[in-house]
């Protein structure tokens, strides 16, 4: 095995395991599977959840070892024991190959739940399979609704639209007409927004948001929080918040923002609620350094590390508790 550079001669444990799973991912890199392979074993028999589910995804696509499914659930459900929402859609995924969708959804709905968006485009695909349509529909809504790559990939969002598409025609229901007006006057509004007009056009988003349309309430709340067009007042900013949160679009956002107030009014455990809905660990991170909780800080800038950037995490935020780890177990 290759030395350690001098100035990580005699790290914390922690600081040795992320150093032993930053080696492991730079031999994949570099082709080495086999040591790669090897670096996260040695890292995930000391309890490294990271290391735990790379090792999962080793012995799933068989890289650096043999193919083996049973391996790889066993180490991915002990990273997600550790917390983390990927070892939950790698399990997903798992029993979705193994052709037992029931097993599958449960997993994928686990990773949803956790804040991993991307689960919703298979949580709808297996929803269709099973004949559930109309449960399908609000998922791919979602996915639609989302930003690839961050929230799903291209090809899963060009789906989601053809499917949606698809199930599209004909429909001329009431909700569905109330759901493209609300479109209308909200991008009517948008339209407002940039020729200066922010009195029409906060009325218009107003109608939007009262009528259901997401982004709407989200915008709202947005220029209610920062005093945008409007006088700032931050009950109605939580208020619009907190009815976009209701919808199954994007509660993650929702949620982030309703935590930002309230960390603005100094609400501390209000807000840490809100971010653990988030899945923003390095925030929860931050509020329990500031409460002086070192022991429970350093367990959510471990979750954050243990994700890669930058599909999960941004490389700025990962630098941050990286940081913020080493400063508080040097």
């Amino acid at each position: 095995m290759m030395a350690k550079p001098r100035s990580l001669t005699k790290p914390s444990r922690e600081l040795e395991l992320e150093w032993l799973y930053s080696q492991a991912y730079q031999a994949k890199e570099e082709g080495k599977l086999r040591l790669a392979f090897r670096l996260c074993l040695e890292g995930a028999k000391a309890g490294h959840a990271a290391s735990q589910l790379q090792l999962g995804g080793c012995y799933s696509a068989g890289t650096g070892v043999k193919k083996n499914p049973a391996r790889a659930l066993y180490w991915e459900k002990r990273a997600y024991r550790h917390g983390l929402d990927l070892a939950a859609l790698n399990i997903g995924v798992g029993y979705r190959n193994a052709d037992k969708p029931k097993q599958a959804l449960a997993w994928f709905k686990r990773a949803l739940k956790m804040g991993n968006t991307a689960a919703r485009f298979d949580i709808a695909m297996i929803l269709l399979r099973m004949g559930h349509s109309a449960k399908a529909i609000p998922h791919l809504k979602a996915v639609v609704m989302g930003k690839p790559p961050f929230d799903c990939c291209e090809s899963e969002w060009e789906e989601a639209q053809d499917i949606l598409k698809q199930f599209g025609r004909g429909m001329t229901t009431p909700r569905a007409k109330r759901t493209e007006l609300n479109g209308r006057l909200s991008d009517r509004a948008s339209e407002l927004w940039k020729e200066g007009k922010f009195r029409s056009a906060i009325r218009l988003y107003a109608a939007a948001a009262k009528g259901g349309h997401f982004f709407s309430q989200l915008w709202l709340g947005d220029y209610y929080r920062d005093g945008t067009g409007v006088k700032r007042n931050l009950a109605k900013a939580l208020n619009w918040y907190r009815r976009a949160y209701r919808q199954p679009i994007d509660r993650r956002s929702s949620a982030l923002r309703i935590a930002e107030v309230y960390r603005s009014e100094n609400k501390l455990e209000r807000a840490l609620a809100w971010f653990e809905r988030a899945g923003a660990n390095l925030e929860i991170a931050k509020i329990h350094v500031q409460q002086g909780d070192r022991r429970l800080a350093i367990r959510y800038l471990k979750k954050v590390l243990a994700t890669k950037p930058p599909a999960f995490v941004s490389k700025t935020d990962w630098k941050e508790a990286q940081r913020l780890l080493i400063q508080h177990t040097g």
